[in-house]
């Protein structure tokens, strides 16, 4: 078996020689707006998902009127929950019907509910979807999906921590207290740190430095609802965080990348891993201004095809500065960034997803509102 040393370093290579091949294109974004004025509601819940069947992404946001879905490539609406939602939402086939339903969180963030997708009986536009409760009181800023035991259901992760389906309709809680030194202030993410096949969880301390830790999913040998998640600190991060992984330096192994939530000092950074299970994670900045940057807003990704990964962060509107702003990853160490703002007007919660199906990241963006700045729900499209 390779050592990690050797696999770093074929991995890095490899990279290399994509990178050679490559040519190189910077995108460019067109604004288009979807809904120009979503109302009181606020959105901030949004979703990318095929939702009717058609195999092209649909679009799902809160507006004055409830939690809608907007059909691709149109965007004909159609009301999916009357109730408004709270800060985030997913998509998964929940009920494993061959659709995909929606995982939100109702408005102030507390508990978690799931709505039916109706099809295939009916079109998604038949009516308000089925509501179903997953949990009454777990803090879900985050909502998150993945399969964490590996049975095939998908799972709901959380700040609060996470909700296993046992079996459809039924949710078993991991607590926040299984995860050893852990807040429960927004901030999460999902991975495979260790490579191992099963999808861990990121988040950080409740005591400064706030390190960033990643928490090692119990399988394959032990399970993920009675056995403990280890603790595998990263480096100091904020009190409250957006994280995210991906391999940054193309090594390939999953790197870190942190920046503040809200206003408790700035600076998007990310963390080399070491390669070695005991290792020290090397810190690195990309930009130390960046700030009011919300959960799920830090997206690593090979935007300009050059074999490398990118970093795309954005700000919300409580930043002096409001960006959209993508750090393209120079030479691949990550080490050196040349900077594009691809607009200075605020984001929340972003998602992103290819809508127009031409094999590149769009992005679907809004601000929240609530300093009275406006909010259109737009897509950015990578032209």
């Amino acid at each position: 078996m390779l050592s990690k040393t050797m696999r770093r370093f074929i991995s890095y290579l490899t990279v290399l020689m994509f990178a050679g091949c490559q040519s190189a294109h910077k995108p460019v974004f067109e604004r288009v707006v979807v809904h120009p004025a979503p109302g009181k509601l606020k959105p901030k819940a949004k979703v990318i998902a095929d939702v009717n069947g058609d195999d092209q992404p649909d679009l799902l946001f809160n507006t004055e009127s409830g939690f809608n879905g907007y059909l691709y490539p149109d965007w004909d609406s159609f009301r999916i929950g009357i109730m408004g939602s709270g800060e985030d939402a997913c998509a998964a086939d929940v009920d494993g019907d061959g659709d995909m339903d929606v995982i939100v969180s109702p408005v102030f963030s507390e508990g978690l509910v799931w709505w039916q997708n109706p099809r295939p009986g009916d079109s998604v536009d038949a009516g308000p979807w089925k509501q179903r409760i997953i949990h009454q009181t777990i803090r879900a800023h985050d909502v998150l999906s993945a399969d964490i035991n590996l049975d095939g259901l998908p799972d709901v992760i959380c700040e609060g921590g996470i909700l296993v389906q046992e079996k459809k309709g039924t949710w078993l809680e991991i607590p926040a207290s299984r995860f050893s030194g852990m807040t429960e202030r927004e901030g999460s993410a999902v991975y495979d740190m260790d490579r191992d096949g099963d999808p861990d969880y990121l988040r950080y301390s409740a005591a400064e430095p706030f390190t960033v830790i990643w928490y090692e999913n119990p399988l394959p040998g032990q399970d993920v609802l009675n056995a403990s998640w280890r603790a595998h600190p990263v480096g100091p991060g904020f009190e409250v965080a957006s994280v995210q992984a991906g391999d940054i330096n193309g090594d390939g192994e999953p790197d870190v990348a942190v920046a503040p939530m809200y206003d408790q000092g700035a600076g998007l950074r990310w963390y080399e891993n070491p390669g070695e299970e005991d290792g020290s994670w090397s810190a690195h900045v990309i930009d130390d201004s960046m700030t009011f940057v919300s959960q799920n807003s830090i997206l690593i990704h090979d935007f300009n095809g050059d074999g490398f990964s990118d970093v795309l962060a954005v700000e919300m509107e409580q930043s002096p500065s409001r960006r959209l702003v993508l750090f393209y990853n120079q030479q691949g160490g990550g080490l050196e960034w040349e900077v594009e703002v691809i607009a200075a007007t605020g984001s929340h919660n972003p998602k992103y997803g290819d809508i127009d199906g031409d094999g590149d990241i769009d992005i679907l963006n809004a601000n929240h509102g609530w300093t009275g700045i406006d909010n259109p729900v737009e897509l950015w499209r990578n032209r």
